[in-house]
């Protein structure tokens, strides 16, 4: 087998699992809307308080990722049937990149951390110390994105 007939193969694949990774994905996000109007209304105690963080942390990772599975199932198919159009899809890409990958997934994680490290609503040592590692590690990213800007604009 060449490489062109198992990269035909794996993009075909990548295009039939983004089916099954948006519906379950929906249906995660659909229970998890529930379980997370339950929480909220009881979140009084640290247990609560962690699973809030905690289906926040799903519903965000999951829809953030079934959107985006689904912007790159219109490029991929273009892609494949080669239509003229495709590198401008795949060019595209980086704006609902930047929201449903990046952002929704940063978001995600924050609120995961948030779950095991400070669960509960309101300033505390630990909250400020997770704040501050995302909001140092956005930093670093923005600075990365100048550097290589500039070596790009032959300035550095």
């Amino acid at each position: 087998m060449y490489y062109d007939q198992i990269q035909t193969i794996i993009e075909l694949q990548s295009i039939a699992w983004t089916f099954p990774l948006v519906v379950l994905s929906a249906y995660i996000i659909y229970e998890c809307s529930h379980s997370l109007r339950q929480a909220i209304c009881r979140a009084d105690d640290k247990i609560t308080s962690q699973m809030v963080w905690i289906i926040c942390g799903i519903t965000i990772g999951f829809l953030g990722n079934a959107v985006d599975n689904l912007y790159w199932l219109i490029p991929w198919t273009s892609h494949y049937l080669e239509m003229p159009f495709t590198n401008s899809l795949i060019e595209f890409g980086v704006f609902p990149n930047i929201i449903f990958r990046q952002l929704m997934t940063t978001i995600a994680a924050y609120c995961h951390i948030r779950a095991f490290i400070a669960p509960t609503f309101g300033a505390s040592k630990k909250t400020r110390r997770i704040t501050n590692i995302c909001l140092v590690s956005i930093a670093f990213g923005q600075l990365y994105s100048v550097i290589v800007w500039l070596i790009k604009a032959k300035l550095l």
